[in-house]
């Protein structure tokens, strides 16, 4: 990741076959989200929502196409 600043640190955790919960961090942005079983999800510790879309109406966007282009 040398020279990148769009980085993250992931982290989740699983018990058995259930997620539990989950925290996305990125640092450079000063941005914080998580979200667990039963509470919600929460940004900068204010609670937010995913969208309703089905995933094949999703929208993918990365610096990187070259890596997407089979896709």
């Amino acid at each position: 990741m040398r020279g990148m600043d769009d980085w993250a640190i992931l982290l989740a955790l699983q018990y058995k076959e259930e997620m539990i919960v989950g925290i996305s961090s990125m640092p450079v942005v000063n941005e914080v989200v998580w979200a667990s079983k039963g509470m919600g999800c929460f940004c900068h510790g204010e609670r937010c929502q995913v969208s309703s879309r089905v995933l094949s109406e999703a929208f993918l966007s990365h610096e990187r196409l070259k890596y997407f282009q089979r896709e």
